[in-house]
């Protein structure tokens, strides 16, 4: 917005000079005085601390302030120097001279407001799709962790059924002999594990090595098992042999 002629009811000239991080409007704070960047640059931002967002950058020609001004409320945002800055305060009661003189520049004000508000509108929905982006792909990740984690629960659990399952399967108790002590026990490294153990009682006419016999890792092949003729017809005593187990 290039400078306004200053008819004769002209004011006073008031130059500020500011430097980098330096504040001319302050959010909420009250006034209407607009101000001409001369030279330099500005940013518009809302809010304080982490909740901070910038909303615009304004450069030599721009005017802030003019929402203040038109309104008669307080400041919308905050304007602050991003680098050494000359800005030409134009006074609330000049303005309104030089809008009865120049009527011309009330419309330009106007269209320039209005450009900005477009401006500023079309940005917010932009942040807006990128935020419903944001949350989409959030959501979908969630919902991926979350199966993920009901089947890791599934899974945990039918290998806790295959654990109890393997466990209902071997001996709960082993035979007990004079002078011999018999002890097995299954750990698996993880749920379940492929080795089993078991007893199988012998009967006793077949060898008085043949009493109960496991079939587990300890017992390696070759084991003597008797035959089906061997379990229902005694044999001799030279004919029997033990039961290699180690």
């Amino acid at each position: 917005m290039p400078l306004p002629r200053v008819g004769a009811a002209g004011w006073c000239r008031v130059e500020h000079e500011l430097q980098p991080g330096q504040v001319v409007v302050q959010e909420g704070s009250t006034g209407r005085e607009l101000y001409l960047i001369l030279s330099g640059l500005v940013e518009v931002v809302k809010g304080e601390g982490e909740e901070e967002m910038v909303l615009a950058h304004r450069g030599p020609g721009d005017v802030i302030g003019e929402m203040s001004f038109l309104e008669a409320r307080p400041r919308f945002a905050t304007v602050r120097a991003m680098e050494p800055t000359s800005l030409l305060e134009l006074p609330e009661a000049a303005m309104h001279t030089l809008l009865a003189e120049q009527p011309h520049l009330l419309y330009r004000l106007v269209t320039m407001l209005s450009a900005r508000m477009r401006t500023n509108d079309l940005q917010m929905i932009a942040d807006l799709h990128s935020k419903n982006a944001e949350l989409s792909q959030a959501y979908h990740e969630l919902k991926a962790a979350q199966a993920a984690l009901v089947e890791k629960e599934r899974l945990e659990r039918e290998l806790e059924l295959a654990r109890e399952l393997q466990l209902s399967i071997l001996p709960g108790r082993l035979p007990e002999f004079p002078g011999i002590c018999c002890a097995a026990r299954a750990w698996p490294a993880r749920y379940v594990g492929g080795d089993f153990y078991d007893v199988i009682p012998w009967r006793a006419a077949v060898s008085a090595w043949s009493w109960p016999t496991c079939r587990a890792r300890a017992c390696r092949p070759p084991c003597s098992w008797p035959s089906p003729a061997a379990l229902s017809v005694p044999k001799p005593a030279a004919a029997r042999r033990p039961a290699r187990c180690f």
